[in-house]
């Protein structure tokens, strides 16, 4: 296995999947809600501006991924229905 960019490129059969999260920039990008957590506080702000959720109010990060992941959650919950 080889990695260019910090993220791992297939070359054999033991290859994991990553996701990039440098470029995500919308909710459906995110595979699990643990990927919301290494996202940079623009990122968050983005998916936020998106899917139309204020986050007036939001001084800390922290408060920003609570905000996602809740976002997350509810975008799962609508796919299992």
């Amino acid at each position: 296995m080889s990695c260019v960019s910090n993220y791992c490129v297939e070359l054999c059969p033991l290859y994991i999947q990553t996701i990039d999260v440098s470029t995500v920039s919308n909710i459906d990008e995110l595979d699990s809600e643990d990927d919301v957590s290494q996202l940079s506080v623009k990122q968050l702000k983005t998916i936020l501006l998106k899917n139309c959720i204020n986050y007036k109010g939001c001084v800390e990060k922290d408060e920003l991924v609570t905000k996602v992941k809740t976002l997350w959650r509810a975008r799962e919950a609508e796919k299992s229905e």
